[in-house]
């Protein structure tokens, strides 16, 4: 075989009979190369690809090496005549198409655009640390290496994880869609949240909330007042539009591109709510925010000052706006309602997030429940 430059043509090119089932057939790869010393290259290793394929024998390492460094529109024609995998020419293409490629499908199955683009940000931020240019270029040590670097940067082991699940879940889906063979990043352990919580929220007591609520303008009042019954997340209330709002049902709906999970759920409206909010929507149309804009931590700041509230109490504990949604669930469950039940309303993926970051039941709860325990007549 030779290599040959077409007239006019820009590439070196040469020809090789493959057997393609019961036929033997000559096809024509292109080098995309413009010096004929490297495109000999190109055609002797992709003859002794062939050779080493039709005798189904594995590649030798030097042969894999040069896959690796090979130009990519080579790598995808050398898929198209069954010398190398889809997953193979895959791995060694542009590594930002498949991390678009994968948003897009994450948008796809229903996730929104707040999503979608910390997941974009944060894979980005690991292929820039780790100089990843290819998917077999994500290996356990780069990314491990970049998820201790966070650590320098004073991320907290619950960021650091979400990171690791993040490039987990790509590479999953980069594997099922046969874009990779496999990876590893998985045996990355999972660091220990409790070891480094950087921000711990507690919920507001029954007077808190009222001493909030006597000094808060109208508008701010039922902003406030809906976050404590309902416990939406501020994206979320940023986003409630009139026609999510049923009064006569008494049920409020977090359409799928609004809610953290990007699915649907109904919020039932506790009756000190209702009022308040019929006088509000008066007059609105179907697509008026009804609570936008929800109040910034500095507002919220000013207003426990004036209620005589501490932001954060003797154990470092802050009472933010998301408090008012641990305060929604602690008040949930001291109310006595199943955690099942709870979960439900605070629309967790499991009863153990819930108890993990909302359940703030104090000792005095306890006190209470460990006297609700029959006695012995023994013992008095």
């Amino acid at each position: 075989m030779n290599v040959y430059k077409p007239k006019n043509q820009q590439f070196w090119r040469f020809a090789i009979v493959l057997s393609i089932g019961a036929s033997r057939t000559q096809h024509v790869v292109n080098t995309y190369m413009t010096d004929q010393r490297a495109a000999t290259e190109v055609m002797r290793k992709t003859q002794l690809l062939a050779e080493y394929t039709e005798a189904q024998m594995p590649l030798p390492a030097e042969l894999r090496k040069w896959l690796e460094r090979a130009n990519p529109k080579v790598l995808k024609r050398l898929a198209k005549l069954g010398l190398i995998g889809n997953a193979d020419a895959a791995a060694i293409d542009g590594i930002e198409q498949h991390v678009e490629d994968y948003v897009q499908d994450c948008m796809t199955q229903g996730h929104g655009a707040a999503f979608a683009s910390i997941k974009r940000s944060q894979l980005r931020r690991m292929l820039k640390h780790t100089g990843a240019r290819r998917l077999t270029d994500v290996t356990v040590d780069r990314v491990a290496s970049y998820l201790a670097d966070l650590k320098t940067q004073g991320l907290s082991h619950r960021t650091r994880n979400q990171h690791r699940t993040t490039v987990i879940a790509w590479l999953n889906w980069c594997v099922c869609r046969e874009r990779l063979d496999q990876h590893r990043i998985d045996t990355i352990p999972v660091l220990n949240e409790d070891l480094d919580r950087r921000r711990e929220r507690r919920a507001a007591t029954d007077e808190e909330v009222e001493a909030l609520l006597a000094v808060m303008p109208e508008r701010r009042r039922l902003v406030f007042l809906a976050a404590v019954f309902t416990g939406l997340r501020r994206g979320e209330m940023n986003a409630i539009e009139r026609r999510d709002i049923d009064l006569s049902d008494r049920t409020l709906r977090v359409r799928p591109e609004v809610g953290k999970t990007a699915k649907a759920a109904v919020v039932p409206i506790h009756d000190a709510l209702v009022e308040p909010l019929r006088e509000h929507l008066a007059g609105m149309k179907p697509n008026d925010l009804v609570f936008k804009p929800v109040p910034q931590t500095k507002t919220l700041r000013r207003d426990l000052a004036k209620a005589g509230i501490n932001y954060r109490d003797e154990h470092g504990r802050q009472l933010d706006f998301h408090a008012m949604r641990t305060t929604f669930a602690t008040r949930l469950l001291r109310s006595g309602i199943h955690p099942s039940i709870a979960r439900r309303f605070t629309r967790h993926g499991s009863i153990a997030t819930l108890e993990r970051h909302y359940d703030k039941l104090g000792l005095d709860d306890a006190k209470r429940d460990i006297d609700k325990l029959p006695g012995f007549k023994a013992a008095g």
